[in-house]
């Protein structure tokens, strides 16, 4: 069974993970994923009352965070030992519109999410993951390489979220027996590490 995880198919995801597996920055030890926006009540996923009504935990940042989780899940392994913090700014995006997530994953890498909807002013989306030769900087369809008396090695990866390829997946599935790269399990992974860090959330 295949369930469409889009960022499980994105290029771009791929490639963060290829130059990872080849050592660019040594061996993970932490990342840092912050996702700050402005989700204004005029626009049309904020009149989606199952999202607002949180018909199932977490509402938007349940919604949103779970694709995000998928990449971390893809680049470290597994989820461990997390905690998390929520809270509601906005009451008119639902029960809960902010969370920051501190977790430890089965690689040993510990991780922050930083996941806000309400976030006025200032907007970004950005990924810094730690080695222990570099850095590496991840924003807007570049991935940076930061090392020590070292220029940095900058990448642009071209995509289109991976619609395309998953797309491409389910059809080579059906057509030629291909394997399935995000299976249902996968997606039940992914979802069950975010319900079990709003399960373990400190409202505040």
């Amino acid at each position: 069974m295949m369930v469409a995880e889009n960022f499980r198919y994105d290029p771009f995801n791929i490639r963060i993970k290829e130059l990872l597996d080849s050592g660019s920055i040594g061996k993970p030890y932490s990342a840092f994923w912050d996702c700050f926006d402005l989700l204004e009540t005029s626009n049309k996923y904020a009149q989606t009352q199952w999202r607002i009504k949180h018909q199932y935990p977490g509402g938007f940042i349940t919604d949103g965070g779970v694709h995000n989780i998928a990449v971390f899940r893809d680049l470290f392994g597994e989820i461990h030992s997390g905690k998390a913090i929520t809270r509601s700014i906005n009451p008119d995006l639902g029960e809960i519109d902010s969370m920051s997530f501190l977790f430890n994953t089965s690689s040993n890498v510990s991780c922050v999410f930083n996941y806000y909807f309400s976030s006025v002013g200032y907007q970004e989306r950005m990924l810094k993951i730690l080695g222990t030769e570099g850095t590496m900087v991840i924003k807007d369809k570049n991935i940076a390489i930061k090392k020590k008396n070292t220029p940095d090695y900058i990448e642009t990866v071209q995509s289109q979220g991976g619609y395309k390829e998953e797309f491409e997946n389910f059809y080579d599935a059906i057509r030629n027996g291909q394997k399935v790269k995000c299976t249902f399990l996968d997606a039940y992974k992914d979802l069950k590490a975010l319900i079990d860090a709003l399960e373990s959330a400190i409202n505040i």
